[in-house]
Protein backbone atom coordinates (compact mmCIF):
# COMPACT_ATOMS: atom_id res chain seq x y z
CA UNK A 1 0.00 0.00 0.00
CA UNK A 2 1.52 3.27 -1.09
CA UNK A 3 1.24 6.66 0.55
CA UNK A 4 -1.60 7.82 -1.69
CA UNK A 5 -3.72 4.81 -0.81
CA UNK A 6 -3.02 5.26 2.90
CA UNK A 7 -4.20 8.87 2.65
CA UNK A 8 -7.34 7.70 0.83
CA UNK A 9 -8.14 5.20 3.59
CA UNK A 10 -7.59 7.83 6.29
CA UNK A 11 -9.82 10.28 4.43
CA UNK A 12 -12.61 7.69 4.12
CA UNK A 13 -12.39 6.91 7.83
CA UNK A 14 -12.70 10.62 8.65
CA UNK A 15 -15.80 10.84 6.48
CA UNK A 16 -17.31 7.88 8.31
CA UNK A 17 -16.65 9.57 11.64
CA UNK A 18 -18.54 12.59 10.27
CA UNK A 19 -21.37 10.25 9.21
CA UNK A 20 -20.92 10.98 5.52
CA UNK A 21 -20.95 7.38 4.30
CA UNK A 22 -21.72 8.01 0.63
CA UNK A 23 -18.63 10.18 0.29
CA UNK A 24 -16.61 7.64 2.26
CA UNK A 25 -17.79 4.86 -0.06
CA UNK A 26 -16.72 6.82 -3.12
CA UNK A 27 -13.35 7.59 -1.57
CA UNK A 28 -12.58 4.02 -0.54
CA UNK A 29 -13.78 2.67 -3.90
CA UNK A 30 -10.88 4.54 -5.51
CA UNK A 31 -8.43 2.78 -3.19
CA UNK A 32 -9.94 -0.62 -3.91
CA UNK A 33 -9.88 0.05 -7.63
CA UNK A 34 -6.12 0.55 -7.39
CA UNK A 35 -5.54 -2.32 -4.92
CA UNK A 36 -8.49 -4.79 -4.82
CA UNK A 37 -6.84 -7.05 -2.22
CA UNK A 38 -6.29 -4.32 0.36
CA UNK A 39 -7.96 -5.80 3.46
CA UNK A 40 -7.93 -2.53 5.39
CA UNK A 41 -9.68 -0.70 2.58
CA UNK A 42 -12.19 -3.53 2.25
CA UNK A 43 -13.09 -3.24 5.94
CA UNK A 44 -13.59 0.52 5.53
CA UNK A 45 -15.92 -0.24 2.62
CA UNK A 46 -17.93 -2.55 4.89
CA UNK A 47 -18.26 0.23 7.45
CA UNK A 48 -19.49 2.64 4.77
CA UNK A 49 -22.06 0.12 3.51
CA UNK A 50 -23.24 -0.47 7.06
CA UNK A 51 -23.82 3.23 7.60
CA UNK A 52 -25.71 3.32 4.31
CA UNK A 53 -27.80 0.32 5.44
CA UNK A 54 -26.81 -1.39 2.23
CA UNK A 55 -27.37 -5.20 2.27
CA UNK A 56 -24.20 -5.56 0.20
CA UNK A 57 -22.35 -5.05 3.49
CA UNK A 58 -22.71 -8.77 4.22
CA UNK A 59 -20.84 -9.95 1.15
CA UNK A 60 -18.32 -7.15 1.49
CA UNK A 61 -17.59 -8.34 5.04
CA UNK A 62 -17.19 -11.94 3.87
CA UNK A 63 -14.61 -10.74 1.35
CA UNK A 64 -12.84 -8.76 4.09
CA UNK A 65 -12.50 -12.02 6.04
CA UNK A 66 -11.14 -13.81 2.99
CA UNK A 67 -8.52 -11.10 2.51
CA UNK A 68 -7.38 -11.24 6.16
CA UNK A 69 -8.61 -14.44 7.85
CA UNK A 70 -6.48 -13.81 10.95
CA UNK A 71 -7.98 -10.38 11.68
CA UNK A 72 -10.84 -10.27 14.17
CA UNK A 73 -12.02 -6.99 12.68
CA UNK A 74 -13.43 -8.61 9.56
CA UNK A 75 -15.35 -11.20 11.56
CA UNK A 76 -16.70 -8.47 13.84
CA UNK A 77 -17.91 -6.42 10.89
CA UNK A 78 -19.49 -9.51 9.37
CA UNK A 79 -21.33 -10.14 12.64
CA UNK A 80 -22.67 -6.58 12.63
CA UNK A 81 -23.76 -6.87 8.99
CA UNK A 82 -25.57 -10.17 9.49
CA UNK A 83 -27.16 -8.96 12.73
CA UNK A 84 -28.60 -5.93 10.96
CA UNK A 85 -30.02 -8.27 8.31
CA UNK A 86 -31.71 -10.46 10.92
CA UNK A 87 -29.45 -13.44 10.16
CA UNK A 88 -28.62 -14.08 13.78
CA UNK A 89 -27.11 -17.58 13.61
CA UNK A 90 -24.53 -16.48 11.08
CA UNK A 91 -23.91 -13.28 13.07
CA UNK A 92 -23.26 -15.24 16.26
CA UNK A 93 -20.84 -17.53 14.43
CA UNK A 94 -18.80 -14.61 13.08
CA UNK A 95 -18.83 -12.88 16.47
CA UNK A 96 -17.57 -16.01 18.22
CA UNK A 97 -14.73 -16.20 15.70
CA UNK A 98 -13.88 -12.56 16.50
CA UNK A 99 -13.80 -13.32 20.24
CA UNK A 100 -11.66 -16.41 19.59
CA UNK A 101 -9.13 -14.40 17.60
CA UNK A 102 -9.08 -11.44 20.00
CA UNK A 103 -10.47 -12.42 23.42
CA UNK A 104 -9.36 -9.11 24.93
CA UNK A 105 -11.02 -6.92 22.28
CA UNK A 106 -14.17 -5.43 23.84
CA UNK A 107 -15.70 -4.68 20.45
CA UNK A 108 -15.77 -8.40 19.66
CA UNK A 109 -17.74 -9.05 22.85
CA UNK A 110 -20.07 -6.17 21.97
CA UNK A 111 -20.71 -7.72 18.54
CA UNK A 112 -21.42 -11.07 20.19
CA UNK A 113 -23.84 -9.49 22.66
CA UNK A 114 -25.73 -7.73 19.86
CA UNK A 115 -25.87 -10.91 17.75
CA UNK A 116 -27.24 -12.95 20.67
CA UNK A 117 -29.70 -10.29 21.87
CA UNK A 118 -32.74 -11.27 19.83
CA UNK A 119 -32.72 -15.03 20.36
CA UNK A 120 -30.53 -15.60 23.42
CA UNK A 121 -30.77 -12.53 25.67
CA UNK A 122 -29.32 -14.23 28.76
CA UNK A 123 -26.20 -15.18 26.81
CA UNK A 124 -26.14 -11.68 25.35
CA UNK A 125 -26.12 -10.24 28.86
CA UNK A 126 -23.15 -12.40 29.83
CA UNK A 127 -21.23 -11.39 26.68
CA UNK A 128 -21.94 -7.73 27.40
CA UNK A 129 -20.80 -8.06 31.02
CA UNK A 130 -17.58 -9.67 29.77
CA UNK A 131 -17.06 -6.69 27.48
CA UNK A 132 -17.62 -4.21 30.31
CA UNK A 133 -14.97 -6.02 32.34
CA UNK A 134 -12.52 -5.44 29.49
CA UNK A 135 -13.54 -1.83 28.81
CA UNK A 136 -15.45 -0.24 31.70
CA UNK A 137 -14.94 3.21 30.19
CA UNK A 138 -16.67 2.39 26.88
CA UNK A 139 -20.29 3.64 26.65
CA UNK A 140 -21.12 1.10 23.96
CA UNK A 141 -20.47 -1.83 26.27
CA UNK A 142 -22.71 -0.45 29.00
CA UNK A 143 -25.37 0.17 26.37
CA UNK A 144 -25.12 -3.50 25.36
CA UNK A 145 -25.56 -4.52 29.00
CA UNK A 146 -28.65 -2.32 29.27
CA UNK A 147 -30.23 -3.74 26.13
CA UNK A 148 -29.69 -7.33 27.23
CA UNK A 149 -30.94 -6.54 30.73
CA UNK A 150 -34.13 -5.05 29.24
CA UNK A 151 -34.67 -8.21 27.21
CA UNK A 152 -34.26 -10.44 30.26
CA UNK A 153 -36.50 -8.36 32.52
CA UNK A 154 -33.71 -6.95 34.69
CA UNK A 155 -34.95 -3.39 34.39
CA UNK A 156 -33.03 -2.11 37.41
CA UNK A 157 -29.77 -3.36 35.89
CA UNK A 158 -30.78 -1.86 32.54
CA UNK A 159 -31.46 1.53 34.10
CA UNK A 160 -28.10 1.47 35.88
CA UNK A 161 -26.34 0.60 32.62
CA UNK A 162 -27.99 3.39 30.62
CA UNK A 163 -27.30 5.86 33.41
CA UNK A 164 -23.64 4.88 33.26
CA UNK A 165 -23.67 5.46 29.50
CA UNK A 166 -24.86 9.03 30.08
CA UNK A 167 -22.15 9.59 32.68
CA UNK A 168 -19.54 8.52 30.12
CA UNK A 169 -21.26 10.11 27.13
CA UNK A 170 -23.81 12.75 28.23
CA UNK A 171 -25.12 13.35 24.71
CA UNK A 172 -25.81 9.69 23.90
CA UNK A 173 -29.32 9.65 22.35
CA UNK A 174 -29.68 5.87 22.50
CA UNK A 175 -29.28 5.77 26.28
CA UNK A 176 -31.76 8.63 26.72
CA UNK A 177 -34.28 6.89 24.49
CA UNK A 178 -33.88 3.57 26.28
CA UNK A 179 -34.22 5.13 29.73
CA UNK A 180 -37.42 6.76 28.50
CA UNK A 181 -38.69 3.33 27.39
CA UNK A 182 -38.16 2.11 30.96
CA UNK A 183 -40.04 5.16 32.27
CA UNK A 184 -42.91 4.38 29.91
CA UNK A 185 -43.06 0.79 31.16
CA UNK A 186 -43.37 2.18 34.67
CA UNK A 187 -46.27 4.42 33.51
CA UNK A 188 -44.18 7.54 34.10
CA UNK A 189 -45.56 9.22 31.01
CA UNK A 190 -44.14 12.69 31.67
CA UNK A 191 -40.63 11.37 32.30
CA UNK A 192 -40.90 9.14 29.22
CA UNK A 193 -41.89 11.97 26.87
CA UNK A 194 -39.20 14.20 28.39
CA UNK A 195 -36.60 11.48 27.81
CA UNK A 196 -37.65 10.89 24.21
CA UNK A 197 -37.61 14.65 23.66
CA UNK A 198 -34.09 14.86 25.09
CA UNK A 199 -32.95 12.07 22.76
CA UNK A 200 -34.50 13.88 19.81
CA UNK A 201 -32.87 17.17 20.83
CA UNK A 202 -29.49 15.41 20.88
CA UNK A 203 -30.08 13.76 17.51
CA UNK A 204 -32.74 15.54 15.41
CA UNK A 205 -32.66 12.65 12.91
CA UNK A 206 -33.60 10.13 15.60
CA UNK A 207 -36.95 9.09 14.12
CA UNK A 208 -37.41 6.27 16.62
CA UNK A 209 -37.51 8.75 19.51
CA UNK A 210 -39.96 10.91 17.57
CA UNK A 211 -42.20 7.90 17.04
CA UNK A 212 -41.94 6.95 20.69
CA UNK A 213 -43.28 10.36 21.71
CA UNK A 214 -46.34 9.65 19.59
CA UNK A 215 -46.76 6.26 21.26
CA UNK A 216 -46.83 7.82 24.72
CA UNK A 217 -49.26 10.56 23.64
CA UNK A 218 -51.58 7.90 22.20
CA UNK A 219 -51.37 6.02 25.50
CA UNK A 220 -52.48 9.18 27.28
CA UNK A 221 -55.41 9.48 24.87
CA UNK A 222 -56.32 5.84 25.49
CA UNK A 223 -56.31 6.44 29.25
CA UNK A 224 -58.55 9.46 28.75
CA UNK A 225 -60.97 7.40 26.68
CA UNK A 226 -61.10 4.67 29.32
CA UNK A 227 -61.89 7.20 32.04
CA UNK A 228 -64.62 8.72 29.86
CA UNK A 229 -66.21 5.36 29.08
CA UNK A 230 -66.25 4.34 32.73
CA UNK A 231 -67.73 7.71 33.67
CA UNK A 232 -70.51 7.38 31.09
CA UNK A 233 -71.32 3.87 32.24
CA UNK A 234 -71.58 4.91 35.88
CA UNK A 235 -73.52 8.06 34.98
CA UNK A 236 -76.09 6.13 32.96
CA UNK A 237 -76.70 3.83 35.89
CA UNK A 238 -77.01 6.77 38.28
CA UNK A 239 -79.38 8.83 36.12
CA UNK A 240 -82.17 6.23 36.29
CA UNK A 241 -83.01 7.70 39.71
CA UNK A 242 -82.64 11.29 38.55
CA UNK A 243 -84.45 13.47 36.09
CA UNK A 244 -84.69 16.82 34.36
CA UNK A 245 -82.45 19.29 36.12
CA UNK A 246 -80.44 16.47 37.69
CA UNK A 247 -79.45 15.30 34.21
CA UNK A 248 -77.94 18.69 33.47
CA UNK A 249 -76.17 18.78 36.82
CA UNK A 250 -74.82 15.29 36.17
CA UNK A 251 -73.57 16.35 32.74
CA UNK A 252 -71.73 19.33 34.23
CA UNK A 253 -70.11 17.08 36.81
CA UNK A 254 -69.01 14.59 34.16
CA UNK A 255 -67.56 17.32 31.96
CA UNK A 256 -65.67 18.74 34.94
CA UNK A 257 -64.20 15.31 35.66
CA UNK A 258 -63.20 14.90 32.03
CA UNK A 259 -61.64 18.36 31.95
CA UNK A 260 -59.59 17.44 35.01
CA UNK A 261 -58.40 14.24 33.32
CA UNK A 262 -57.44 16.16 30.18
CA UNK A 263 -55.51 18.67 32.25
CA UNK A 264 -53.71 15.86 34.06
CA UNK A 265 -52.62 14.34 30.73
CA UNK A 266 -51.65 17.72 29.33
CA UNK A 267 -49.42 18.47 32.29
CA UNK A 268 -47.66 15.10 31.84
CA UNK A 269 -46.22 16.49 28.60
CA UNK A 270 -43.21 18.80 29.05
CA UNK A 271 -43.98 22.37 27.98
CA UNK A 272 -41.43 22.34 25.15
CA UNK A 273 -43.11 19.31 23.54
CA UNK A 274 -46.78 20.20 23.98
CA UNK A 275 -47.24 21.76 20.56
CA UNK A 276 -45.67 18.72 18.91
CA UNK A 277 -47.85 16.40 21.01
CA UNK A 278 -51.06 18.25 20.15
CA UNK A 279 -50.21 17.92 16.47
CA UNK A 280 -50.49 14.13 16.71
CA UNK A 281 -53.90 14.10 15.02
CA UNK A 282 -52.19 15.20 11.81
CA UNK A 283 -49.54 12.49 12.04
CA UNK A 284 -51.30 9.37 13.29
CA UNK A 285 -54.52 7.84 12.02
CA UNK A 286 -54.86 5.92 15.26
CA UNK A 287 -55.03 9.20 17.17
CA UNK A 288 -57.81 10.33 14.85
CA UNK A 289 -59.83 7.19 15.58
CA UNK A 290 -59.43 7.67 19.32
CA UNK A 291 -60.21 11.37 18.96
CA UNK A 292 -63.49 10.62 17.14
CA UNK A 293 -64.56 8.36 19.99
CA UNK A 294 -63.70 11.03 22.55
CA UNK A 295 -65.50 13.73 20.57
CA UNK A 296 -68.62 11.55 20.30
CA UNK A 297 -68.71 11.03 24.05
CA UNK A 298 -68.34 14.75 24.68
CA UNK A 299 -71.11 15.51 22.19
CA UNK A 300 -73.39 12.94 23.79
CA UNK A 301 -72.96 14.30 27.29
CA UNK A 302 -73.33 17.95 26.19
CA UNK A 303 -76.20 17.74 23.72
CA UNK A 304 -78.28 15.00 25.35
CA UNK A 305 -79.34 16.81 28.56
CA UNK A 306 -80.14 19.96 26.59
CA UNK A 307 -82.75 18.08 24.56
CA UNK A 308 -84.61 16.45 27.41
CA UNK A 309 -84.62 13.55 29.83
CA UNK A 310 -85.06 10.83 27.19
CA UNK A 311 -82.41 12.33 24.93
CA UNK A 312 -79.99 12.57 27.81
CA UNK A 313 -79.87 8.82 28.13
CA UNK A 314 -79.77 8.44 24.35
CA UNK A 315 -76.89 10.89 24.08
CA UNK A 316 -74.91 9.02 26.72
CA UNK A 317 -75.70 5.71 25.00
CA UNK A 318 -74.65 6.90 21.55
CA UNK A 319 -71.50 8.53 22.92
CA UNK A 320 -70.59 5.32 24.73
CA UNK A 321 -71.29 3.26 21.61
CA UNK A 322 -69.00 5.36 19.41
CA UNK A 323 -66.37 5.34 22.14
CA UNK A 324 -66.52 1.54 22.32
CA UNK A 325 -66.33 1.24 18.53
CA UNK A 326 -63.18 3.38 18.51
CA UNK A 327 -61.79 1.18 21.27
CA UNK A 328 -62.26 -1.91 19.08
CA UNK A 329 -61.15 -0.32 15.80
CA UNK A 330 -58.05 1.69 16.79
CA UNK A 331 -55.68 -1.31 17.29
CA UNK A 332 -55.92 -1.90 13.53
CA UNK A 333 -54.10 1.41 13.07
CA UNK A 334 -51.07 0.43 15.14
CA UNK A 335 -48.92 -0.01 12.04
CA UNK A 336 -48.91 1.46 8.56
CA UNK A 337 -47.85 4.58 6.74
CA UNK A 338 -48.58 6.81 9.71
CA UNK A 339 -46.39 5.05 12.23
CA UNK A 340 -43.95 2.28 12.93
CA UNK A 341 -44.39 1.37 16.60
CA UNK A 342 -47.16 0.23 18.89
CA UNK A 343 -44.98 0.72 21.94
CA UNK A 344 -41.79 2.65 22.58
CA UNK A 345 -38.78 0.84 21.19
CA UNK A 346 -35.20 0.86 22.24
CA UNK A 347 -32.15 1.23 20.03
CA UNK A 348 -28.72 -0.30 20.21
CA UNK A 349 -25.62 1.75 19.58
CA UNK A 350 -24.97 2.77 16.02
Amino acid sequence: MNREQAIGIARAEQLLDLRRPQEAKSQIALVLAAEPDNATAQRVMVRALLQLKDPKARMAAVRAIALAPDSEHGYRLASVAFTKSGMYEEAVGYARDAVRLAPHEWRAHQALANALLKQHPEKALQAAVNGVTLAPEEPGMHLAVGLAAMRTGHEGQARDAFTTVLKLSPDNPDARNNLAVLDHRANKFGAAIDGFGAALATDPRFDLARGNIDVVVIDLLINLRIVMLLTLFLAERARSNLGGLADQTLAVGILAMWAGTVWWGYTRVPARLRRYALDIFRRRRRAIVIGVGIAAMVAGIVIGPLLGVVSAGLGMLLGSAVGLVSFVVDPFFKTGAQGRATRPRWRRSR
